[in-house]
Order: C-alpha cells, then structure tokens, then sequence
C-alpha cells in the first residue's frame, strides 16, 4: 500500500468518491498525519483543492479536535489563496470542530456575512446560522442580531430553510422574551 502523503493525495483526489476520501480521513487520522502538511493541495488544480475541502470535512467529521487544532493555520493560508469555497467552508469547519478561541471575533463577523450574503448558497447558511447559534451560548448578547439576521433571510430561500429559521426563531423568543 501506499503511504499515504500529499503527493498520492494529489494523484488520487481529482477522481476520488466519498469513500476514498472517508477512508484517507482515517488513515490521516490513524498516522496522525499534520493536517498543516496536506495544505499544499489547496494550491493545485481545482478539484485537487475542492475535494480537499472535502476532505477536511471527512476529518473534521471523525476527528474535530484535530480540524480545530489547525483551523487556525488553515484560515491564515486561505487569506493568502483566496479562494471563495475554502473561505466558506469555515462554517462547516467551525460546526464540525468548533471555533478556536484566537478565531471566535472572526468567526462571528464572518458567520454574519455569510448569512446575509445574497450570492452564498443555503447550505453554507445552515452552517453559519448554527455555528453562530453555538456563538450565542457564550456571548447571548449576540442573539438579538442574530434573530433580526435570520428574520430577514425568511423567503429568500428554500421552504425547508425556512422552516429551520422559523423553528430557532420560536424556540428563541419563547425562552428568551
């Protein structure tokens, strides 16, 4: 077998399924392979890097305190890259891992914008609202914005992400008049 490192990592994402990169996260994970020395791959060929992206969820998923350890390192390098699906995969990453300390102001401000956004997708929204409803339970001073933020996204979405909204509106309102 292979030893698993970035250069069999770049070979095989470009075509890999959900399976290969779940079973990678283990072997990443079994080998205690540093996350910071895989991060070379967001810098190839788009699927090398989305898939990657991926990747990191499938780790995140299995191992978060290992994705939070290099949340930190990884957000740096995506400030360098720029490159818009790493940035908004943060709100996967801050969900799966949870939030760093050193990146929690960030985390906020960013999870906000993401929200809002008119041109981000829904699910990167569901990411944002839930990370920043794990916000909240630290800072509650934030859940006043963060209600009238997702009062004002209602109906400009799907009915199912409505209803989610609707649902963490209720449950808010009624606990925390």
């Amino acid at each position: 077998m292979t030893p698993l490192n970035v250069n069999h990592l770049e070979d095989g994402l470009a075509s890999s399924s959900a399976a290969d990169r779940k079973a990678w996260a283990q072997d990443i994970i079994q080998n205690d392979i540093h996350l910071p020395d895989l991060f070379p791959l967001l810098e190839k060929k788009y699927t090398v890097r989305s898939r990657f992206i991926w990747l990191l969820s499938d780790i995140g998923e299995a191992d978060p305190l290992r994705l939070r350890k290099a949340l930190p390192a990884l957000y740096t390098l995506s400030q360098k890259i720029q490159y818009t699906p790493l940035d908004e995969a943060f709100a996967r990453y801050w969900l799966l891992a949870g939030v760093p300390l050193e990146q929690e102001g960030l985390a906020i401000d960013r999870m906000f914008q993401l929200l809002q956004g008119y041109t981000v997708n829904v699910s990167i929204k569901f990411n944002a609202h839930r990370v920043l409803e794990n916000m909240i339970a630290k800072y509650p001073e934030l859940r006043d914005e963060w209600l009238l933020a997702l009062e004002d996204q209602l109906g400009k979405h799907t009915e199912n992400f409505d209803k989610v909204i609707q649902k963490t509106l209720s449950k808010y309102r009624k606990n925390n008049p």
